[in-house]
């Protein structure tokens, strides 16, 4: 992952393959040569807003490269969090031997088998090279957990029951991923396989210090100060992107399930208000790191699962904006500041679109 320099044309995070569309002239070249290079140059990079520059990799003074572990892949960018940010690249070093050219799939579900059977399903039907194994949360307390299985490519899916019915259950570092990346997901949404592997070569490449996935949403303050809880269009800014399908670096649900005093805040807090998680995951990651998430829509997006008649989405339940919105500045209370930043763009296949 190259670092942009302070004489470079604030292109961030090396994507390969990657090929930028954009809608406004950014950058005028002196000459053709200079054109040339630079078509070669932008081929390899991702542009972002200018709030999300990158520092070079190096460490704050502050901070001792000895406790920290050694020299990783999760990434700075400006307005990262110095007494964090040691914690959570000791979590990365933890997980340094495990594979990073496969992800897992980890999918949290409660009494809805016929929904997530139909999900898993039109995962593994295009058995993804990929995909390691997918795991699955299971937090319904009273039906015994299905038997583990393999997909016809082999694929294996495993059960594993949780403790407690709990949306913090998927946000656990359970040991038996063998990946760095993790989708997360719920058991109603999926990728289509081109997609999620699209999604995955974004994360690998460019965001594992973000969130990347399939459903952005946009936190933001009125005159008064206070946060609202808003849905985007289709072209307009977001600050997160939620976890019912998303890509996640292995450490930071290490760092979200630790013993850090306000970690364990906000688990208690998604307890008790059984929502929120994934509005507390955007807000861990931008915080320790200061970098936004990344929307890749791939070409279809994020799907749903067909439901039986008469089942209602969790989204869709009266009052649920309000809800969330009481997240949001309940969190900011608790951080201490709102650490989300806004993004334009969305790479949609092979393209970046800036609106």
């Amino acid at each position: 992952m190259r670092d942009a320099t302070s004489q470079g044309y604030r292109l961030l995070d090396a994507v390969k393959g990657v090929q930028l569309s954009q809608r406004r002239n950014i950058i005028q070249f002196a000459t053709a040569g200079t054109v040339l290079l630079c078509i070669l140059i932008l081929s390899f990079f991702f542009l972002y807003d200018d709030s999300s520059s990158p520092t070079a990799w190096s460490l704050p003074a502050s901070l001792n490269a000895a406790d920290v572990g050694p020299r990783t892949k999760i990434s700075l960018c400006d307005g990262f969090d110095q007494k964090a940010v040691p914690s959570l690249l000791q979590a990365e070093a933890k997980y340094e031997q495990l594979l990073d050219n496969k992800f897992t799939i980890v999918i949290q579900t409660y009494k809805r088998p016929a929904v997530l059977n139909e999900t898993l399903h039109r995962i593994i039907e295009g058995e993804s090279k990929m995909l390691d194994q997918i795991i699955i949360a299971w937090n319904d307390l009273e039906t015994p957990v299905p038997k583990d299985w393999n997909s016809p490519g082999g694929i294996p899916i495993h059960y594993q029951q949780s403790d407690k019915n709990s949306l913090n259950q998927k946000l656990k570092p359970n040991p038996r991923i063998k990946t760095k990346g993790v989708l997360l997901g719920d058991d109603d949404t999926f990728y289509t396989t081109p997609d999620m592997e699209f999604a995955f070569k974004t994360w690998r490449e460019t965001g594992q210090s973000r969130l990347v996935g399939a459903w952005p949403r946009l936190g933001k303050p009125n005159k008064e100060g206070q946060w609202h809880y808003i849905i985007p269009g289709k072209e307009s800014e977001y600050n997160m992107i939620l976890t019912g399908l998303t890509f996640v670096h292995i450490a930071f649900l290490d760092y979200y399930s630790s013993s850090d005093v306000l970690m364990t805040q906000i688990r208690d807090y998604v307890d008790e208000h059984f929502n929120c998680e994934d509005i507390a995951m955007n807000y861990m990651t931008q915080y320790i790191t200061g970098c936004p998430t990344i929307y890749a829509k791939g070409k279809g997006g994020a799907r749903l699962t067909p439901k039986p008649k008469g089942m209602p989405r969790i989204g869709n339940n009266k009052g649920h904006l309000a809800r969330r919105t009481a997240c949001l500045n309940d969190f900011n209370k608790m951080f201490g500041r709102n650490p989300l930043k806004n993004q334009a763009g969305f790479l949609i296949s092979a393209e970046l679109h800036v609106s």
